[in-house]
């Protein structure tokens, strides 16, 4: 899947030692993910590479636009994490970790690979539709567009497809227009399930929309993909901000099932 990682974003605040490369980048990753909703707690991962001595270093995590580290962990071990505590939608934005040899200073890392962090809230909910539909059969393609409500219009926006049951993005997209068309090639039982949309802003300050309502999109001709939604459904705190209170009434499930078999089934005579 495409996700919203961006290579290569070297903070212009660095000191000049970092800049000459002399030791390999690290990485980051977040848990439980980079979509999260206001008041959840994220931890930054930061991990040098296996092949490096056991030596002490000190891990620096930054922020673009901020100037200086966030943080600092000193540590003998591969990696170290960095806790965001009750995260807010100000602390959105895009995250990076180098380290350093203590003993030599001078002998700094490249930045990791950033992770564009994303704390929705700040600006108005899109929407989400589906073209040509929401009941699909197995090697259809579907479009998921995702457009921002009519009173913002703002420019230079990403936008970024979320799916219940997945704890990263599954697309973004940074269109010149008010919408992104998101395609899902070849639908398979898998891909049924509930689908949302955020935006934010690419340039300062990153603010992020509240997420879409929850789309439902059904794949007909398997009974496995009405069952496989349910095991999409669980308590990952980056998932709830998607799920939200919009529970379906039983009858509705049943009528949908009975669509989905007699779909299947085809004709009979």
């Amino acid at each position: 899947f495409q996700g919203i990682r961006v290579t290569d974003r070297i903070p212009n605040f660095l000191p000049s030692s970092f800049h000459r490369r002399q030791l390999p980048k690290p990485s980051l990753w977040a848990q439980p993910g980079l979509v999260m909703a206001p008041g959840a707690n994220i931890t930054l991962w930061c991990s040098r590479s296996k092949l490096s001595s056991l030596e002490e270093v000190t891990f620096t995590l930054w922020k673009a636009g901020t100037q200086g580290p966030l943080q600092q962990q000193t540590s003998a071990d591969l990696w170290t994490s960095f806790l965001l505590p009750s995260v807010r939608p100000e602390d959105t934005g895009s995250y990076s970790c180098t380290y350093w040899k203590r003993r030599a200073s001078a002998r700094g890392s490249e930045p990791s690979e950033a992770l564009e962090l994303l704390v929705p809230g700040s600006l108005p909910k899109p929407s989400l539709s589906a073209i040509p539909g929401l009941v699909v059969e197995p090697g259809m393609h579907v479009t998921l567009q995702c457009r921002q409500p009519p009173q913002t219009f703002l420019r230079a926006v990403t936008f970024v497809l979320l799916k219940v049951g997945t704890p990263q993005p599954l697309q973004s997209q940074s269109p010149a227009g008010t919408s992104a068309d998101f395609p899902l090639l070849s639908v398979r039982a898998q891909d049924a399930g509930d689908y949302s949309c955020v935006y934010h802003r690419r340039m300062a300050p990153h603010q992020v929309s509240e997420p879409s309502e929850v789309l439902e999109i059904w794949v007909t001709g398997e009974e496995s993909s009405v069952v496989s939604r349910k095991h999409q459904r669980n308590e990952n705190p980056a998932l709830r901000l998607i799920q939200g209170s919009q529970g379906e009434g039983s009858a509705r499930k049943l009528l949908m099932r009975a669509l989905l078999r007699n779909r299947s089934l085809g004709p009979q005579d």
